[in-house]
C-alpha cells in the first residue's frame, strides 16, 4: 500500500517538472529557432558556399 502511495506522489511530482521543463525548453527552442532561421536563409542564398555551410553546422551543433 505504502509503495503505491510513494510511486503516485513521486509521478505526480515529476510530472510536474518534466511539463516545467518542456516549457522551458519550448521557450529556449524558440529564441533558437529565431537566430538559426537567419542563418539557414543565408544558407539557401549561398547554397554552394563551403563557410556558409560550416557556419550552419557549427551553429546548428551549438548547445544552449
Amino acid at each position: 500500500m505504502s509503495n503505491t502511495i510513494v510511486h503516485y506522489h513521486f509521478g505526480h511530482l515529476t510530472g510536474i517538472d518534466v511539463a516545467y521543463f518542456n516549457l522551458q525548453a519550448m521557450q529556449k527552442m524558440k529564441e533558437l529557432l529565431k537566430t538559426n532561421t537567419a542563418y539557414y536563409a543565408k544558407g539557401i542564398n549561398d547554397t554552394h558556399s563551403e563557410n556558409s555551410y560550416k557556419e550552419m553546422q557549427r551553429v546548428s551543433c551549438m548547445k544552449p
